[in-house]
């Protein structure tokens, strides 16, 4: 939940959610990014 949070809240609008971004996430909720590229790759409509 927390990564949604970030990648909803942290991360500016305009902004992609690219590998960039997703890295930018993994260091603020402290997991490792290809974790957080397996979930966004999974739930990426949502």
């Amino acid at each position: 939940m927390l990564v949604f949070w970030w990648l909803t809240y942290k991360l500016p609008v305009e902004r992609e959610v690219d590998d960039a971004a997703l890295g930018e996430t993994a260091n603020a909720v402290r997991w490792e990014a290809p974790n957080i590229a397996e979930i966004w790759d999974t739930f990426s409509v949502h």
